[in-house]
């Protein structure tokens, strides 16, 4: 009777153990997929001297990544674009600002996926003032941190924030401060 109730409980504990060794293969796959397309939501916080003339902004960012087989790390290539919209300080009127690049997201196969991510890329920034368009573009780089809090096989969700810089350059020879904010918010990721 003792060696039957001995049998019974190894058997349960090899079944428990296997069930947890699956959920967890499943959370970790989860994490390491070949495609991703992804969606940010952002408030964008000026920074530096931006924030002397922009007020607090949103944006919205869509991003479709490809991962390499590396053990150990998630590894993947991705490309994105993303638009900002920033009120200025001392007039009603905003500025808008796009950016599309290319960039590389490092992270650990866990269930809650630390990453480092890196753009870099073409960007505009275009406003209307009292009438007077102005439109102007250059090099754009961002570097940020995220963590996916939420992952099954097919879907994350998660939190980020990154620093980003839009580098417009020169006007006829006149040298325009690059624009720079912080974009702090939520992101969900679809992976096949």
């Amino acid at each position: 009777m003792r060696i039957d109730g001995v049998r019974r409980s190894r058997r349960s504990y090899a079944a428990l153990t296997g069930v947890l060794a699956v959920l967890f293969s499943l959370s970790v796959s989860g994490t390491a997929r070949a495609q991703t397309v992804g969606l940010e939501f952002d408030l964008g916080i000026p920074v530096g001297d931006t924030k002397d003339v922009l007020d607090l902004g949103w944006g919205l960012e869509g991003r479709v990544g490809l991962g390499l087989p590396i053990p150990a790390i998630t590894f993947e290539a991705e490309a994105l674009f993303d638009w900002y919209s920033f009120p200025f300080d001392a007039v009603n009127e905003r500025l808008g600002l796009w950016r599309a690049g290319g960039g590389l997201r490092v992270g650990l196969p866990i269930p809650f996926v630390p990453e480092i991510f890196g753009h870099v890329g073409y960007g505009n920034a275009s406003s209307t003032i009292s009438g007077q368009s102005s439109s102007q573009g250059g090099f754009t780089w961002d570097v940020g941190l995220a963590a996916n809090l939420f992952s099954i096989p097919l879907i994350s969700v998660g939190i980020h924030i990154a620093y980003k810089v839009l580098a417009p350059g020169d006007d006829h020879g006149v040298q325009i401060d690059p624009t720079t904010w912080v974009g702090l918010g939520l992101h969900g990721e679809i992976g096949f």
